[in-house]
This record gives C-alpha cells, structure tokens and sequence, in this order.
C-alpha cells in the first residue's frame, strides 16, 4: 500500500541488518577458532540470507495475523497498547517456535555431516554455514523480534516509515464494520489491511490468550523465553552482547591470512594429493622477473646506473642473488679480458664493440635476444636481464605483495626515472613480469 506509515520498508531492512551481524560474527567466531577461508565459502552469504530471510517470513507472518485477529476484537479504537504488542510477539514465538527452530536444525544436520567431508574446501564451508546459521537463528529470535516491537511502536506513534523522526499529519482512519459490508465499499482507498478492522467470523469471538493453557514443552519453553526476552535488564544485556560480537568479528577480521594451497581442493585420498606434496618437497619453484631498460644511451655513466638497479633488484630477500646472465656485465668482462690482446678496443666505438662480441656464436645465441638495436643506426634500443625469484613463498598472498611493493619502490626512486629523465611519464628502468597482473 502507498501509505508513508503503515508501509514496513525498516521492518525489512532491519531484517537484512540482522543477517548480515550474523554473517560477520558467525565468520569472527570460525576465524579465531582457526579455520582456513576458502573461495568456496564466499557462496555463504546467499545461503544464510535464504535461511535468514524465509525465518523472517514466517516470523512477520504469523505477527501479522495475530494482529489483525487482535484489532478485529477491539470496537472502541484500532491502537495496541504496549501490553497488547507485547502479548502479540509472544504469541507470535509460541506460534512459530518449532517450524524455524525444525528447519535450522535439518539445515545445521546437513552442514554437520558436511564437515566430515575428505575435501578440505567442503569440510572449511560447512563448518563457517554452520555456525553463521545458528548465529542467524539467535539473531531472528533475539535482535529481530526486537526490531519488531520497535517498528510496531512506531507505527501507533503514527510515525513515517524509514524516516521516522516526524509524525504524519493524517490520522489514520478506521474502518467501521459497516464499512465492510457495504457492496459498494472501495478497498482500493483503504489503508494496510493488517491496520483495519477485518471482516471474518473469528472477529465476532473472544480468546482469552492471558489464560491460555500451555501445554507443551516447547510452548512453556518460549513463553519463559518471551518473558525473560522484554525485561528491561535483559535487553540491555542483549545490546551490549551484540556489540560485543561485532567488536570481535572486526578484531577476527583484522587478523585473516590469505594464501592458496593446492591440496585444499583435493580428496585426501587421491593420488593428487601424494603428487603435490612430492612435487612441493623435492623440486623448487622458481619465478624470472624480466628487467628492461630503454629510452636511454649507452654511455658508461649510464651502463653504471644500469649495474647499479639491477644490484638493488638483487639484494631484495626474495632474490638474493645476481643475475645469471647481464649483457652489461658480461660484456664489461670480455672486455677487459681482451685489452692485453691484438684487438684495439680502446679505438672501437661502442657499436664496433658490439658487433665484435655478438659475432661469436656462442655470444649471440646468449645475449641477441636481450638486445633490441636501431636497424639503421644500430644502437640500442632496449635491453634487458632477467632476475631469478627463488625464495619467495606462492602460497603466501602478502609475500608475493611485498616483492611487488619493494620492487616497485626501487624503481620509482632510481636516478634514471625522475621526472627529467622520463619520457611520456614511462620509467627507463623497470621491472616485468606476468605475476603483476594478480598480485
């Protein structure tokens, strides 16, 4: 209905907010239980919200119809006292106890025997469903029913929806019972039916639920569950709890460790699993990080600033050693080797030098790759070497981020890529490889 009061937009959103405390403490709780998060798990959130949700359902459901039963017994007025929602809420809970309390517990059996699943990754999801839906059913019966009351009190404040600060200017008009049995009676201007005086034969008897006999174990059980639930005392209680859980789940948030490992998403009795842990203890994984250099000369200022970067690169823990192969330094080498010699190097120019030790076959097979050179100037363009990343742990998430983080600042702060060396903001020096992309 287009009613600015009776419309119970807060109602569901106050039902998505207790889901979603849910989810972050049930997800702190596991957290520092100590149980690994998985991909997997991230489809949690759309099955506690279904379960979340259809509890909410049946909760509103069945408050709605008990209060419609309860104003088509008062004639004088269509307000609920504050004894009167009370004495709803609780018939409410008696009314609904066994069918969510029967669901969550089938659901929580199912998510049980889940966590005794051979795949890691599954028996990881169950045990995060199961407690996520427990938290979420305490959060329905609790946190909930408590928001309930707090939207009906504002409803017979007469008090807008959503924004329910101000107090609406029309009353809210009652339908008499003669209303109803007029033929030509319009509903369509009629206000929320759970607001007016229904037409049924119930209407026309009395119940006295003060007096009501409770019988059953489970109805004597949430009718002292009721009770306890509005004390003052308790409510109290029940705030400072809930913030308490909330502050927990951000303290477990803030201590999650991310990392990826192969044997979470196999059977610990397949043959992958034996494969991986061989491969992982009797061989090594080891990553080549290219470096280039381009947009400059081939001066030996710059052929010493070019030494220097890739030194720096080298003594980052996570490499630790020189590169195999440097054309820079290699060739430096063979060319001091070659000074006692016939040739006159010291006569040669740069590109002479080149061309000398890349005519050697063996030369030119290792380093021609490295080198990209002007076709008709021959000098060089591009060059670059290649680092090798042998202590660095792929399965550590924040391990590979501090590679790319302290790679990164020895390149923004070398000499060569300041603002005056730079063309078109592109560093001269820098680093390269396909593992950026993830990281």
């Amino acid at each position: 209905r287009d009613d600015k009061v009776q419309s119970r937009g807060s109602l569901g959103l106050y039902g998505l907010a207790s889901i979603g405390f849910a989810l972050l403490t049930g997800h702190g709780i596991v957290w520092c239980v100590g149980v690994p998060y998985s991909t997997v798990t991230l489809m949690l959130p759309f099955i506690v919200a279904g379960v979340g949700l259809d509890d909410m359902f049946i909760i509103t459901g069945s408050y709605f119809r008990l209060r419609r039963e309860k104003l088509s017994q008062k004639k004088d007025s269509y307000k609920l006292t504050n004894e009167e929602i009370i004495l709803i809420i609780k018939e409410t809970l008696e009314e609904v106890a066994i069918s969510i309390s029967m669901t969550t517990l089938t659901t929580l059996i199912a998510f049980a025997v889940g966590s005794g699943s051979g795949i890691p990754a599954v028996r990881w999801l169950s045990c995060y469903a199961g407690v996520c839906l427990f938290i979420v059913f305490l959060y329905q019966i609790t946190c909930f029913i408590a928001l309930l009351y707090l939207d009906e009190k504002r409803v017979q404040a007469n008090r807008y929806d959503l924004f329910f600060w101000p107090k609406s200017k029309n009353e809210v008009k009652i339908l008499a019972q003669k209303d109803y049995n007029n033929e030509n009676f319009d509903a369509s201007n009629d206000i929320e039916q759970d607001t007016v005086t229904t037409v049924s034969e119930r209407s026309h008897s009395t119940v006295n639920t003060d007096t009501a006999a409770v019988t059953s174990g489970p109805e004597r059980l949430m009718s002292w569950y009721a009770d306890q639930l509005l004390k003052p005392s308790v409510k109290v209680i029940v705030l400072l709890s809930f913030a308490a859980f909330f502050a927990f789940s951000v303290y477990s948030a803030m201590l999650l460790q991310q990392e990826f490992n192969v044997n979470n998403y196999i059977p610990k009795d397949s043959f992958m699993a034996s494969f991986v842990n061989a491969y992982e203890n009797h061989s090594s994984i080891v990553r080549q990080i290219g470096v280039y250099f381009r947009n400059v000369d081939q001066s030996r200022e710059i052929q010493l600033k070019m030494l220097d970067y890739v030194k720096r690169l080298s003594q980052l823990p996570q490499i630790g050693e020189d590169p195999p192969f440097f054309w820079v330094r290699d060739f430096a080498m063979i060319a001091a080797s070659k000074r006692n010699s016939y040739l006159d190097l010291d006569s040669m120019t740069f590109n002479q030098k080149l061309d000398l030790a890349l005519s050697n076959p063996q030369v030119h097979q290792m380093y021609d790759q490295d080198i990209v050179r002007d076709p008709i100037s021959g000098n060089i363009t591009a060059s670059r070497t290649y680092l090798y990343v042998r202590h660095l742990d792929l399965t550590d998430v924040q391990d590979q981020i501090d590679l790319l983080m302290d790679q990164r600042e020895i390149t923004v702060n070398h000499a060569m890529n300041k603002a005056e060396h730079i063309i078109n903001n592109q560093f001269n020096f820098f680093t390269f490889d396909d593992l950026y992309f993830y990281w």
